[in-house]
């Protein structure tokens, strides 16, 4: 519900993507009960916004699936021309970091160059740019720190969802609420993980904390779990 209300404030594609991941997630992983329970809340909520949000920020979500829209007003013409200008613009920055990843594979550009080195490449062609960041994690890291580095804040993802998932099966088959608490903090975790792996491919975050900070968690669930674990089999 806070996840809906914020995205209700600021119109974020990448944040309804990112609800939507979540939601499908739940729903693979929960019982036939909670499924329904899931399919019945969804309902409702789309509902609820095709009854009472905006139009105008209804047409801003639906160009995730659909470019072209007849707007009904000049503000939601104007509101539709930007969000088709912001995803043709991240697609173009798409194309242009993943040109340069293959021009500098080992190294790329330098960390946070990315801009500056695009901006620098169109000014010696007598051309203006703004200094625009990625807008994709992956290639963030791919054009301005190289594939080596990539592949290991890639391995980083992938160990800590291994990692995560082997606490979470080994703790919900333990009776008692003990280890279900540790069952739901890694699978919590684990979705966390997940839905940063969608969303990375909308948003530049590399450098960000949030990652060296849910790696910092989870090795700390799973040396602690091992020991706990134990003691509860």
């Amino acid at each position: 519900l806070l996840m809906m209300a914020a995205l209700m404030r600021s119109g974020s594609r990448e944040g309804m993507v990112g609800v939507v991941f979540i939601c499908l997630v739940a729903f693979v992983r929960s019982s036939p009960a909670g499924k329904l329970k899931i399919a019945v809340a969804v309902v409702a909520v789309v509902i609820a916004a095709a009854l009472f949000m905006p139009r105008s920020l209804t047409s801003r979500f639906v160009t995730i699936i659909r470019s072209t829209q007849q707007a009904q007003s000049l503000q939601e013409r104007d509101l539709l021309e930007s969000a088709a200008g912001s995803a043709q613009s991240r697609w173009d920055l798409l194309r242009t970091s993943t040109k340069i990843t293959m021009e500098h594979p080992l190294f790329g550009v330098g960390l946070g160059q990315f801009g500056p080195y695009v901006a620098g490449q169109m000014a010696a062609r007598g051309q203006f740019s703004y200094w625009f960041g990625t807008h994709n994690t992956y290639t963030q890291l791919s054009s301005e720190a190289g594939i080596p580095a990539l592949c290991l804040f890639v391995a980083t993802l992938l160990t800590c969802i291994l990692s995560l998932g082997r606490v979470y099966r080994r703790a919900r088959v333990i009776p008692g609420d003990q280890a279900q608490d540790v069952a739901s903090m890694a699978l919590a975790l684990q979705t966390a993980f997940l839905a940063f792996c969608v969303v990375g491919c909308f948003n530049h975050m590399a450098y960000e904390m949030t990652i060296p900070l849910m790696a910092a968690i989870t090795v700390a669930i799973g040396r602690g779990a091992r020991n706990e674990l134990y003691r509860m089999e």
